[in-house]
């Protein structure tokens, strides 16, 4: 199975300005990476020049030999309830679509626009959610391009107060991926934050699958470690993987971008390093 690295991994330094995108690819590039899951954002599907700035992108890729296999749709979402910010919103999240059609990607995850708080009555926001996703997924269908509703995270064990927050069950995540006629993606991350049982809920997802995203953390906060650096039974999350007949790319949403540049490097290179015994587990 191939590796596939998210292209937020190494994006920010230590004091929070942003890298360059060339520098990004030549990480991924160097620790052995061929593919790419693509970070979409409202800051440039935003901008007039939104294409070229996108297609640079996947030519800098491309010449370091690494291709933008998954896509991650816009979640920066607005601050606010104004409506014209949302409509903004909506509108860089169907430019991010026709991307992800010309870039032939294999799928594209999306969030369900869901938000922690003290209290929510599910079947409102299974409509909202319902609601929200209509006039992407029509405009992914129309695209022909895969769509793969991700699981979100929860307030963690040890929250300093009381959150809730849907889409954080894998039974709503199905429930609305069937409702929507869409995949699913699995982000190991969000699960154990959430509480939710790797084996079980991935063996619940079944041939809905299209995607994971795979990362560790202490199920407190979603810090992106690479497996084994946190709590997450890896054994668990293989056997699940095989038992569902999953064959696409291991792909890593983790996060170099706490650590020192001098160290990253090799951050990253540990990373694909854990893929590549994960990818052995999977073939034994």
């Amino acid at each position: 199975m191939d590796l596939c690295i998210t292209s937020k991994a190494h994006s920010l330094t230590l004091d929070k300005k942003p890298v360059p995108f060339s520098e990004s690819v030549k990480w991924a590039a160097e620790a052995g990476f061929t593919q790419m899951d693509y970070g979409m954002n409202c800051k440039v599907l935003g901008q007039d020049d939104w294409r070229r700035l996108s297609e640079e992108h996947l030519k800098l890729a491309s010449d370091s030999g690494i291709s933008f296999h998954f896509a991650h749709l816009p979640y920066d979402y607005p601050r606010s309830n104004d409506s014209a910010a949302w409509d903004d919103f909506l509108r860089c999240t169907l430019r991010g679509i026709e991307l992800c059609r010309d870039f032939g990607v294999a799928a594209a995850a999306i969030h369900p626009c869901t938000f922690m708080v003290p209290l929510y009555d599910h079947d409102s926001e299974r409509k909202r959610v319902l609601a929200f996703m209509d006039p992407i997924v029509e405009k992914a269908q129309r695209e022909n391009v895969k769509l793969a509703l991700e699981n979100m995270r929860g307030a963690g064990m040890h929250p300093a107060k009381p959150l809730v927050r849907y889409g954080t069950e894998v039974d709503d995540i199905i429930d609305l991926a069937d409702t929507l006629g869409i995949g699913i993606c699995w982000d190991t991350g969000h699960g154990n934050i959430s509480g939710q049982k790797q084996y079980e809920s991935i063996l619940k997802i079944g041939s809905r699958l299209l995607e994971v995203h795979l990362n560790d953390n202490y199920a407190e906060d979603d810090i992106h470690l690479a497996p084994y650096q946190g709590l997450i039974d890896w054994s668990e999350v293989v056997r699940a993987l095989i038992d569902v007949g999953y064959r696409d790319s291991l792909n890593f949403e983790v996060n170099a971008n706490r650590l020192p540049e001098q160290a990253g490097a090799s951050f990253i290179r540990v990373l694909h390093g854990c893929g590549v015994y994960l990818n052995s587990l999977m073939e034994t």
